[in-house]
């Protein structure tokens, strides 16, 4: 046991350290990217820039590009950004968990408030657990191996983004005055995702724990980052010291890292887990703790990863056998034409493939009739976006899910109608039954003005009945469900028009023909 040391011995050995500017200004580029990342949230619906797109973080998300392009086995064009912070880890290591990733810094302001315990777990289960994050990236390789995509699941990026998208915001929406809501922000109030929004919430609550719960045993991005970090040329090594014992206390820079990256031998470093915050380096009192650009190799002043080879096979054998048992519950759970996908998604499997679950599209959604679906679709579909027209329809004059796609799975468009609707998302069944025209000979005519195809054929005035639709025109109808939402407005109960996807991807008139026909809705 040490001896106790008097205050001037103390001080002896704590004198200040001047090494904490790249400290500081890790903090305060994590509170400007985390401050960024808020504002392209907000903006999404209404950008004011083309120069910062609203998916920029997402776009250079190595995990989302690999997996996504691995699953749907096709290049990505704006996904391949990822590879400048690929090129970058391999230089500096896993700087942008601790330097720019937004959950981080959310984890962070986090721990500031529960204050968790540094050394919840021993140091051998703590190391058992690193490997969590590595299995699970495995996991998520081998499925996209086999055309699965599971990097939305616990991704960082996307996990945030919908976390906010799907309940946070909306439930911040509901704190406001009613009268200080546009009808928009209104409607998503009544469509908060409660399991997007709760996994969230658990995510941030598991660093009540140990800090960086998150980042140290689950994060498949951070284990990826990990993996490249281990030929990073930036590297830590420690100067051999013992000034900490020699006055009585923990060895802080073990004890005080957030990453647990320092083992029982505090002059060794897992550099695949360090996230380069430069925190101990600032707090080391005999400046033992160096930043050397060092040959991509392991040395003496580093542990390396540790992962064994049978769980290594049983964990990639694992996601290959998975895989092909969640594709199986990608069958809809009821008739697959009710599920309207956004404008230009020709393919399901496809479609399945590239999206995400990232919830972009729905916060810019300007009418908030993309929604994200639940079992509707399956297993294979969670948490994929499609048309609502219970809520609203898709109005023309508006290509702003295209735009915020980060992996193209809803593909870009022109705002142009000849672009939006040249191919069908669906198509409206309609049922005289239900027809106020019809059972009471009232006139209506919402449907018909609402349309902005004119894909009615209309039945004229006449002194006996009203103006009315007698059928819808195939090849002009294109799903929007603008006409739905205007007949559940008027008839109780079931409406006589209903939105299907049948029909999905079929050309429609205004191909061959683009100015035939079309007319902006009336209101």
């Amino acid at each position: 046991m040490a001896k106790a040391v008097t205050a001037t011995e103390a001080g002896a050995w704590y004198r200040p350290n001047t090494k904490r500017g790249l400290r500081n200004l890790r903090r305060l580029t994590q509170v400007a990217l985390l401050a960024l990342w808020l504002a392209l949230f907000l903006l999404t619906r209404d950008p004011v820039t083309e120069a910062l797109r609203a998916d920029l973080f997402l776009i250079t998300d190595p995990l989302v590009a690999a997996i996504t392009m691995g699953a749907a086995q096709l290049v990505v064009p704006t996904a391949l950004w990822s590879l400048l912070f690929v090129a970058a880890t391999l230089v500096l290591g896993r700087f942008f968990c601790g330097w720019i990733c937004p959950l981080g810094t959310l984890i962070d302001l986090t721990a500031k408030l529960l204050k968790p315990p540094e050394d919840r777990f021993s140091l051998e289960t703590h190391q058992r657990m690193q490997r969590w994050k590595y299995y699970l990236l495995l996991v998520t390789v081998a499925a996209a191996l086999v055309s699965s995509q599971w990097a939305f699941l616990l991704d960082p990026l996307v996990l945030l983004y919908r976390g906010v998208t799907g309940g946070l915001y909306p439930a911040l929406l509901a704190a406001l005055p009613s009268k200080a809501l546009a009808e928009p922000l209104r409607l998503q109030l009544t469509t908060i995702a409660v399991l997007p929004t709760l996994l969230l919430i658990a995510v941030l609550g598991l660093t009540a724990l140990t800090p960086r719960f998150y980042c140290r045993y689950l994060c498949p991005l951070g284990a990826l980052y990990g993996l490249l970090a281990r030929a990073s040329l930036l590297r830590r090594r420690v100067t051999p010291c013992d000034g900490c014992k020699a006055v009585g206390t923990d060895k802080q820079c073990r004890s005080g890292c957030r990453m647990g990256a320092v083992p029982r031998n505090q002059n060794l470093t897992q550099n695949h887990e360090c996230i380069r915050c430069f925190s101990g380096r600032s707090f080391c009192h005999q400046e033992s703790i160096h930043f050397d650009w060092m040959a991509p190799k392991v040395t003496k002043y580093e542990r390396p990863l540790e992962l064994g080879r049978r769980q290594f096979l049983l964990t990639s054998a694992t996601g290959l056998a998975l895989a092909p048992v969640a594709s199986l519950g990608g069958y809809h759970r009821n008739d697959p034409n009710t599920l309207v996908r956004p404008p230009r998604v020709l393919d399901e499997e496809t479609f399945l493939d590239q999206c995400v679950r990232c919830g972009m599209c729905v916060q810019a959604c300007p009418t908030q009739t993309l929604q994200l679906t639940h079992l509707e679709a399956g297993f294979g579909g969670l948490w994929t976006p499609a048309i609502t027209p219970v809520i609203e329809g898709c109005k023309a004059d508006c290509n702003q899910c295209g735009e915020v796609c980060p992996t193209d799975a809803i593909p870009s468009f022109s705002k142009h109608e000849a672009d939006k609707w040249s191919v069908k998302m669906g198509t409206v069944v309609f049922e005289q039954g239900r027809c106020i025209s019809y059972t009471s000979g009232e006139t209506c005519e919402k449907c018909l003005k609402i349309c902005p195809t004119k894909a009615f054929n209309i039945e004229a005035k006449t002194a006996a009945t009203p103006r009315r639709p007698r059928s819808v025109n195939y090849v002009r109808c294109m799903g929007c469900g603008l006409c739905e939402k205007a007949c559940r407005r008027i008839v109780f109960g079931k409406p006589a028009l209903i939105t299907f996807a049948h029909g999905r991807g079929q050309p429609t008139v205004l191909r061959e023909q683009p100015s035939a026909g079309y007319r902006p809705p009336e209101r």
